[in-house]
Parts: C-alpha cells; sequence; structure tokens
C-alpha cells in the first residue's frame, strides 16, 4: 500500500505538468511551423527568381547576338546566310526554338530560316518588336527582338525559345533541400525549447506547485517572502529570455551569414549611405577588390576621392541638394555623376533612395564594371567610322584624301602644343572637330568636343597626354583606311565632257604647246562645282543627324577651277559656316509653314570670278573671286548677338559693329552649346582662315528672311602654284603640278 499513495500526488503533478509543457510545445513548434514555412517559401521564390532572371538575362544575351547575327543577310539579300546564322542556335544545348523573318514597313513579310528542336507550338510575331524583348511561361523562356541594318533601319525579326527544364529541374532541388533544411532548422530548435522550458519554467512552476498544494493541505511551508523565490522565477524568465534572444541572435547571424555571402559574390559593388555621406560597414568585397577598404569612419566621398575626386566632389554636392530639398528627389539623382573611369577600366553609378515615411535617409549606390561596354561601344563606333570612311573613299576619293590630309596636319599641329597661344590652339580643336564631325569619325569629333568644353569652362590646357590622345584616335583612323585600301598616292584628275571639247577646239584650231600645256595643266587643279557640290552633300548629310529637313541645294554652274594648296586653309574652316548654316539657320517644317515659307528650304552655293567681284578695298584687287553660301531660313538675330557684344564689353551700335560682333570670339546666337556649333569659336576662325589667304567676308542677314555669306579673294586665288596634291603620285622629274589648298581626293 505504500507505492498507490505517492503514485496519486505523482500522477497528479504529472497531469498539471503535462499541460503546462504541452501547451509550451505546442506554442513552440506552431511557432516554429510558421518560422519554418516562411523561410522555406521565401528562400525558394529567392533561388527561383534568381535563377529565372539569370536565364532570362542569359537569353536576352544570345538572343540579341542572333539578331545582330542574321542583320547582314537580310541587309546584302543573302537568305543563305540566315539559315547559316539560325543553324548556329543548335550548339546551345537550352535552344528548343530559333527563326528569324524579313520585315518591311513594320510588318512581319517572311520566314528566313527557323530551328526547331521541340513539339511545342510558337505563334510566329505579327509584329515588328520596338526593341528585344522577353516573355517567361512555365517550361519556355522567348525572346523576340528587330533585327536591324548598320543604318539601324528594321529589316526583320528574330525570335528564340530557351527551354527552362534544366532550370525547373534545379528549382526543384532547391526547393527540395530548402525543405529538408528548414525541417530539420524547426525540429533542432523545438528540442532545444522544450528541454529548456522543462528545466527552466516546468520544474520550477512544479516545485512552486507543490509548496501551494502544501500550504493548502494546511501544512507548515516554508516560503520566502524577501526575494528569493521572486528572484529566483525572474531569474529563470530572464535566464529563458537570454535563451531566445540567443536563439534569434543565431538566427538573424545566419541570415547576415547569408548576405554576406550575396555580397561577396555579387558582380556589383552595393554600399549605403546616409544623409551626410557616412557609409555603412556593410558592403560588396569587390569594392575592396577594386579600389581597396575603406577607413574607419571615412564617407564615401572621401573613399571615392582616392580614385575618382571629380565624381566625389559632384557626389558631395549632388547629396547636398538632395538634403536641402531643392529639386524633386527623381531630378536631384539624375544628376548624380554617372561614370568614372580608374586606368583602363570604366565604372557606372546608378542610385536608389532610402527613406523613412517621406523623409530622405540615405540612398544605395551600386558601382557597375562597365569596361566590357564601354570597348564594345567603342569598337562599334570605330566599326561605324570604318563604314562611313569606306564610302566616303568610294563615293568621292579626291575629297576623302583631302579630308586626311588637311585634318592629318591639323592633328600633329594640336598634338605637338607645348604651351603658348591657346587662342589658335582652341580654334584647330574646333575646326578638327567640326572637319571629323562632317565626315562621321566621331570619335575625334567627341574627344576634341571634351577638351573644348573643359578649355573654355574652366579655362583648362588640355595635357599633353590628352592632345597625344587625339593623335592616336586619328592615327587608327589612317591605318584602318590602309586595311581598306586607301592608297594617298594614286592620283586621279576630275574632268568635265566640256573641258574635253575645249581641248579638242584648241588642237582643231591649231593652238600651240604653251596654250595646250596650260589647259592640260589646269586639269590639275579642282573643279570648283566638284567643291560646291561637296559643300552641298555635307549640308544635306548633316541636316539628317541634327533631325533637320533635306534642304533643297542650288549650286550655280562654274568652269572655274582652284589650286588646292592656297584653298586648303579656308576650305578647310568653311565647315563652320556649313554647321552654323544647319544648325542655326534652317527651319524646321512647322516654322517654315508659321512664316508662310514653302518647302524644303533653299540653300545657294557659288564661286564666280571677274572685275568688281572683290573690289579694291575688300581683297586688294579689282578683279577676284567670289565664294557664297545663301539660305533662306531663321537669319542672324541680330538683337542676341548686340546683347552678347554688350557683355563682352564689344561695340554694338551700328550694323557693321554688329558684324564685327559676329565673327568675335566667345559671342553666339544661342543660349548652349552642343557638339555642333554655339561656341563662338567657329565664325571667328573662317573669318581668320580667309584673311589668311588674302580675302574678306560680308554678311547679309534679315532676321525670318534667310543669310548670305560671302567670302571674296584677289584674283590670285585663282593662279596655280606647284606644290604635291592629295592622291598625287611620287614625282620625279616630271613638272610641278599645280594644286589647290582644298582639293579633296575623289
Amino acid at each position: 500500500m505504500k507505492d498507490p499513495a505517492p503514485s496519486a500526488p505523482a500522477r497528479s503533478g504529472e497531469k498539471r505538468s503535462s499541460s503546462l509543457g504541452a501547451k509550451l510545445i505546442g506554442a513552440t513548434m506552431v511557432v516554429l511551423a510558421l518560422v519554418a514555412t516562411l523561410v522555406y517559401y521565401r528562400l525558394s521564390a529567392y533561388e527561383r527568381a534568381n535563377v529565372l532572371a539569370a536565364k532570362e538575362k542569359a537569353a536576352l544575351m544570345v538572343a540579341r547576338l542572333f539578331a545582330a547575327n542574321v542583320s547582314a543577310p537580310p541587309t546584302f539579300g543573302h537568305d543563305k546566310g540566315v539559315s547559316e546564322s539560325v543553324a548556329t542556335l543548335a550548339t546551345n544545348e537550352d535552344v528548343g526554338y530559333g527563326a528569324a523573318w524579313s520585315a518591311e514597313n513594320g510588318r512581319v513579310v517572311a520566314l528566313l530560316g527557323e530551328l526547331r528542336r521541340t513539339d511545342a507550338a510558337f505563334a510566329p510575331p505579327t509584329t515588328v518588336p520596338l526593341a528585344l524583348g522577353a516573355t517567361r511561361s512555365t517550361d519556355w523562356v522567348l525572346v523576340d527582338g528587330p533585327v536591324t541594318d548598320p543604318t539601324g533601319k528594321v529589316v526583320g525579326v528574330s525570335r528564340v525559345a530557351f527551354s527552362l527544364a534544366r532550370e525547373n529541374e534545379e528549382i526543384a532541388a532547391m526547393e527540395r533541400k530548402a525543405l529538408w533544411l528548414s525541417l530539420a532548422t524547426a525540429l533542432s530548435v523545438g528540442l532545444v525549447l522544450v528541454v529548456l522550458s522543462r528545466a527552466l519554467i516546468v520544474r520550477p512552476l512544479s516545485r512552486l506547485s507543490a509548496a501551494a498544494r502544501k500550504l493548502e493541505s494546511g501544512e507548515r511551508v516554508e516560503v520566502h517572502v524577501d526575494s528569493n523565490d521572486e528572484i529566483g522565477q525572474l531569474a529563470a524568465a530572464f535566464a529563458t529570455m537570454s535563451d531566445a534572444i540567443a536563439a534569434r541572435e543565431k538566427r538573424i547571424g545566419e541570415r547576415n551569414r547569408d548576405m554576406r555571402l550575396v555580397l561577396d559574390n555579387v558582380e556589383d559593388g552595393f554600399i549605403s549611405v546616409d544623409r551626410d555621406g557616412r557609409m555603412s560597414d556593410e558592403r560588396s568585397r569587390v569594392l575592396d577588390i577594386w579600389f581597396g577598404p575603406p577607413q574607419a569612419g571615412e564617407t564615401l566621398f572621401e573613399y571615392m576621392d582616392r580614385f575618382a575626386p571629380k565624381a566625389a566632389q559632384w557626389l558631395k554636392l549632388g547629396l547636398e541638394t538632395i538634403v536641402e530639398d531643392v529639386f524633386p528627389i527623381e531630378v536631384a539623382l539624375d544628376q548624380l555623376p554617372k561614370r568614372f573611369a580608374r586606368d583602363d577600366r570604366h565604372f557606372e553609378l546608378r542610385y536608389r533612395p532610402l527613406s523613412s515615411g517621406e523623409a530622405f535617409t540615405g540612398m544605395l549606390v551600386v558601382i557597375s564594371d562597365v569596361t566590357p561596354r564601354v570597348e564594345r561601344e567603342r569598337a562599334d563606333a570605330g566599326q561605324r567610322e570604318m563604314l562611313a570612311a569606306f564610302r566616303r573613299m568610294l563615293a568621292d576619293r579626291h575629297a576623302f584624301g583631302e579630308f586626311l590630309e588637311e585634318c592629318g596636319s591639323l592633328v600633329e599641329a594640336i598634338a605637338q602644343f607645348e604651351g603658348g597661344d591657346v587662342v589658335t590652339l582652341r580654334r584647330q580643336i574646333h575646326t578638327l572637330k567640326g572637319n571629323t564631325s562632317l565626315f562621321g569619325v566621331e570619335s575625334v569629333a567627341r574627344v576634341c568636343h571634351e577638351l573644348e568644353t573643359r578649355m573654355l569652362e574652366g579655362d583648362e590646357q588640355p595635357s599633353s597626354a590628352e592632345l597625344q590622345a587625339i593623335r592616336d584616335l586619328w592615327k587608327a583612323l589612317l591605318d584602318r583606311c590602309t586595311e581598306l585600301g586607301w592608297n594617298a598616292h594614286a592620283g586621279v584628275v576630275q574632268l568635265e565632257i566640256g573641258e574635253l571639247h575645249e581641248l579638242a577646239a584648241a588642237v582643231h584650231q591649231g593652238a600651240d604647246r604653251r596654250e595646250l600645256t596650260q589647259i592640260i595643266a589646269s586639269w590639275q587643279l579642282e573643279p570648283a562645282a566638284a567643291r560646291l557640290a561637296r559643300i552641298g552633300e555635307q549640308i544635306t548629310a548633316l541636316a539628317g543627324r541634327l533631325g533637320k529637313p533635306k534642304p533643297a541645294i542650288e549650286i550655280a554652274p562654274t568652269r572655274l577651277r582652284l589650286p588646292p594648296r592656297k584653298w586648303a586653309p579656308f576650305l578647310t574652316s568653311l565647315a563652320h559656316v556649313v554647321r552654323n548654316v544647319v544648325d542655326h539657320g534652317l527651319e524646321t517644317e512647322d516654322e517654315r509653314k508659321a512664316s508662310g515659307k514653302p518647302t524644303p528650304s533653299v540653300v545657294r552655293l557659288s564661286i564666280e570670278a571677274g572685275r568688281g567681284v572683290a573690289g579694291p578695298d575688300e581683297a586688294g584687287s579689282g578683279d577676284g573671286v567670289t565664294l557664297s553660301i545663301a539660305d533662306d531660313g531663321r537669319g542672324i538675330p541680330w538683337e542676341k548677338i548686340r546683347e552678347r557684344a554688350r557683355v563682352r564689353g564689344l561695340p554694338s551700335t551700328t550694323p557693321a559693329d554688329l558684324e564685327e560682333a559676329l565673327f568675335a570670339e566667345d559671342v553666339s546666337s544661342v543660349e548652349s552649346a552642343t557638339q555642333t556649333s554655339g561656341r563662338g569659336i567657329g565664325m571667328c576662325a573662317v573669318r581668320a582662315a580667309a584673311h589668311a589667304c588674302g580675302g574678306t567676308v560680308r554678311v547679309e542677314s534679315t532676321p525670318g528672311a534667310g543669310t548670305t555669306f560671302r567670302f571674296l579673294f584677289p584674283s590670285a586665288m585663282l593662279e596655280p602654284d606647284d606644290s604635291p596634291v592629295v592622291g598625287d603620285p611620287p614625282r620625279t622629274s616630271r613638272p610641278a603640278r599645280p594644286r589647290t589648298a582644298t582639293e579633296v581626293p575623289s
């Protein structure tokens, strides 16, 4: 009878203890189950998104390369080439379907080639997409995109379908792994919590319950009311809380390690800063690899000052603008620096604002290495320049050779600058920019524009390395031209049928050898009509690049021929007038309609010789030659010229004062400069070139009615010179041949 007596209270105690424990265990397991479920779904969704995003990115890259590969065959009518390009997709195991269609006027016309390795049906496109885009289904990533020729014209549509079978298997495996990991973690933590709850909560409460029962039964119970029991219970509670906190910190630490693993393996550099530019401790490891680790307490501006000082200063001013709330946050972020270079690498900056409510608290800065993209862009630009050079070479070998010679002289003069006459250097850079821009050599034009901008805005002289960079770019162009078959010594003479008739008539009339020699020698000079035609082509091409309507070019007939060497300095600088006529003179169709003018705009070109063309007070002789460029466009806004002249302290009272101000340096009629014009340098340079040839300039312009530039030169400018011309073969003992300064090899 001794066993049942104690067993009853034991069973009673176990019942009460088991009830409390069950509640704790049940609550713990429910919470852990919810946490495990949430972690499982979040991890699964995160991994799924990463895998599919990587797949889509790879698909877009392959599709972009495929669209580029199939662009040439449709352009040149080589359908077999399309099939070969489509067949290359078979090397990618994930490609289930690939095809290319021709397109015309925004409509899909015909299938050019197809690769099918799946039974899945893909409806052919009905319209031409504007850009490369991907759509994703359960089993496929489908990428459609336009196929463009080298000029940017859409000539077809490409489609590539990538299978997601491998990715779906990978995702399923990751989900199973995440599920088992979540369950194992939940069970382990649950077991730990159950043991802790019994040791720290159930047992102390059981002892307290036993003491309470003893007290209820009337037995004397020694209960300490001072603080021992209460402190003990509080101590146990705190211990439990401490264990719970430790468990949570463990989970947080695991998550932090996961985040660190991500930050250590991403290709971009992530770092967050507060309103004052102070950096958080967490950042991508790649930043330390690229730029070295930041010092303790260092701001982002101080950190960047070590490898990108200009961008750092710009970023600091921009963040101050954001904090002061001067502009909308989107506008202010757009003003922050977007790129910088270090050594031979190029980096891109992106920004994401961080806020608490509506208050700006900081921003996330993302730094990406875009060197491959920049190199690719440069390679593409080089290919475009090579194509433009090839077209120019085929279209007008004479003009192209003259362009290479004249710009080559400018490049050498710029590269050999060692300080001194900065004004002349700036004019040379401006002229080189204009001429290379007209001929499509954008790499040189872009560098010239950047140097010119810095010289004007910061009064800063370019370094010898920067000037040498222009020479290197020019040498690269010459090397590409040589690869295309350019030979500067392939002499070419341009003749019109009328000139042959003139020679035949002279022979028939019994002209002496001297007269016949003079006629033949004149053929070595450049036909003025050909020069005017090239100027007209430059005007038309530049109008197209600037989005202006194509003007009508009217060229006055002429039989004059120009000595190239004499005219070269002036005709080289004439590109400034061409750019000003197109950029400032030509009107849009809406402007002409509003003014009651017919369309298109008209540009008239002429060159004539004769007494009275250049008077004694103008070019030094009553016999001379006049070159005119006239348009019926906007005209010169003389009031704006007057304002600019007053700001610079120049005379601005009479029409002669305004005309003089028009040709003054740093005076322009527009508010802001572009890569085309607006510096106030070009007109000054062209007048200086005219004066150097003994000529002068006259301007006739009425706002709204058009502008006429007349360049008047002495008759000596028509006399042959003996210098060799662009495109001459090497000479030994044959007579020197007259040449002009502006002859362009055709």
